[in-house]
């Protein structure tokens, strides 16, 4: 038994444009602000919104073995609603983090055999060895300059390359042994979940995703802050190629760069509201999503 819940703005009208949406690690749809999120597309795009829990978490049944089985739970959202004669240009998946892998390679299973369904991956990784393998060499590497920058000796040589240097030692130290061991283990034991490569075999067109990652413009150097779950180092824009000022190196691949508005906050998190293009201030990440549904789901805006 799958935990779901369709939620629409009027129960008695016959929908025909369908949002599938797949949850993060450790989420429900139920929970306050993921269920608040989901009903936002529902209104504001007035199309019927499939949410779902994968097995094991709240009310849904069994267990999950692999990460087949969470790729399979999403598959089973799409295959019943492709049973219900629902055109595959009707459905649109939205990933946020775990969920964005995991729609991104049930994506890619569709559209690989000819069924063409759109996806938008928000602040997603590029395997999960990318981001099992940068948690701690991240973390101390932001550590190890945050120390370096505050010294005495840092405040007297104004020598920015010294923190960065000795950062980057301490980072690729632990993250490149660390790579090897850990693709290793999730190969072995089916675990690994290469959305990356998934993501490179859609066509632009069907695609469409966020990152946090905003410039520290005293260091040069992306901020450990802006998405405290999925580093930067871990996430799908680093693998596809990296990110310059102006975001050149992936714009092919439909990722667009994204900040919270308070420097301060993580943006692993929160709402698509309080995120906005790096770009554009005034473009929140909520009309980014919005904008790509309406174009593959050829909808109207809603007044």
């Amino acid at each position: 038994h799958v935990d779901r819940i369709v939620v629409c703005k009027d129960v008695n009208f016959s929908y025909d444009k369908y949002v599938i949406y797949f949850n993060g690690n450790n989420s429900l749809f139920q929970l306050k602000h993921r269920f608040k999120e989901i009903c936002e597309i529902a209104e504001g795009l007035d199309v019927q919104v499939i949410a779902f829990n994968y097995r094991g978490v709240g009310k849904s049944t069994g267990r999950i073995n692999c990460a087949k089985d969470l790729i399979d739970d999403g598959i089973l959202q799409v295959q019943l609603l492709l049973n219900a004669d629902v055109p595959p240009e009707n459905i649109a998946l939205v990933g946020h983090s775990l969920g964005g892998g995991i729609a991104t390679i049930t994506a890619e299973h569709f559209i690989s055999q000819g069924i063409m369904l759109s996806i938008f991956n928000s602040r997603s990784f590029a395997s999960l060895t990318h981001a099992a393998t940068h948690i701690l060499p991240s973390g101390l590497k932001a550590d190890m300059l945050y120390r370096i920058r505050s010294s005495k000796v840092y405040r007297l040589m104004f020598n920015n390359f010294i923190a960065r240097f000795f950062g980057n030692i301490i980072h690729y130290l632990f993250s490149v042994p660390a790579y090897f061991v850990i693709s290793s283990v999730f190969k072995l034991s089916n675990w690994e979940m290469n959305s990356v490569k998934a993501f490179k075999k859609i066509p632009p067109k069907y695609k469409y995703g966020i990152y946090v990652a905003s410039l520290d413009s005293e260091h040069g150097e992306y901020r450990h802050v802006d998405d405290e779950v999925i580093m930067f180092e871990a996430s799908l824009a680093k693998a596809l190629g990296g990110i310059d000022k102006t975001d050149k190196d992936i714009a092919k691949h439909r990722l667009e760069r994204v900040r919270t508005k308070e420097s301060w906050l993580p943006g692993h998190d929160v709402p698509f509201v309080h995120l906005y293009s790096v770009h554009d201030k005034n473009r929140h990440a909520k009309d980014i999503l919005f904008n790509f549904l309406r174009e593959c789901l050829r909808l109207e805006e809603v007044k």
